[in-house]
């Protein structure tokens, strides 16, 4: 086991001295400092008070870091995350294998399953990494809008989430969420690290992935299309969300994550 953290260990050093390792994390500096700036604008501000009063709650009570925090993580993880998620994690194997380091892998006494269960490991870590960040800089960019404080307020009309906590419970809430995201995303992931096995160039690898989930969420918005919706990725990879309803429907989020688990499992076995 020390033999194989000490591996494991070697391939986070080398996704960290890649400099694109950190483009999602810098990005994500400007993309939340534009959303918090775009959702304090009059028009937003008074939609979701329409939609808070017409509840019976207090907009100003519920207008806070947190809720600001979730929207922001609901909005950016999986369209603008994935992107980073397929251009890290589509290089994990390309990369090597262009510069021809993957041959002096195979090489040594290891077998080829060891070291890519190493690398799908290593980009599952980086995948958990960058989800935590996005939750813990989306709720910091909650708290220079709006202060300390405040309810949290959640709304996903596609997956009929409608709650609102009092901080202390939406606090408990929100970053229990996060594991969650992190397991759903985990199937960009995944999907990125099955083309980067293949023979092709890491941008194409990325290229693929992020096609893939583009497509993914065309069709499952398409409204002369309603059957696909449930097979959909996005659809699955959703349900994050329901982990905030109260009482929480297990049976249905742990079935979409034994799907998503079950994406994830075929897209290893196929890039090995």
């Amino acid at each position: 086991m020390s033999l194989f953290l000490t591996q494991l260990w070697g391939e986070l050093v080398k996704m960290s001295a890649r400099k694109r390792t950190y483009i999602g994390f810098g990005a994500f500096f400007a993309i939340e400092s534009a959303l918090v700036w775009i959702l304090g604008w009059p028009q937003a501000k008074e939609h979701f008070r329409r939609l808070l009063e017409g509840a019976g709650f207090g907009f100003e009570s519920y207008w806070s870091m947190l809720t600001l925090g979730a929207m922001i993580v609901g909005l950016t993880t999986f369209i603008l995350g994935g992107n980073y998620l397929a251009l890290v994690v589509g290089d994990i194997v390309a990369k090597e294998t262009e510069e021809g380091s993957f041959r002096l892998l195979l090489s040594r006494p290891v077998s080829r399953l060891r070291i890519l269960v190493l690398k799908y490991i290593a980009g599952g870590i980086y995948t958990f990494l960058l989800i935590g960040f996005i939750g813990v800089s989306s709720l910091v960019a909650g708290l220079v809008a709006r202060g300390w404080g405040g309810g949290l307020f959640i709304w996903a009309p596609e997956e009929g989430v409608f709650e609102v906590f009092p901080f202390a419970e939406g606090m408990t809430r929100f970053f229990g969420c996060l594991p969650f995201l992190a397991l759903s995303t985990l199937t960009v992931s995944s999907i990125a690290f099955m083309f980067s096995c293949l023979k092709i160039k890491p941008a194409t690898a990325t290229i693929l992935t992020v096609s893939i989930m583009i497509v993914d969420m065309i069709l499952r918005n398409l409204p002369f299309a309603p059957t696909y919706k449930e097979y959909a990725l996005l659809s699955h990879m959703a349900v994050y969300a329901k982990t905030y309803m109260q009482p929480v429907p297990w049976a249905e989020v742990l079935s979409d994550y034994a799907f998503l688990f079950g994406i994830n499992a075929t897209c290893f076995i196929v890039g090995w």
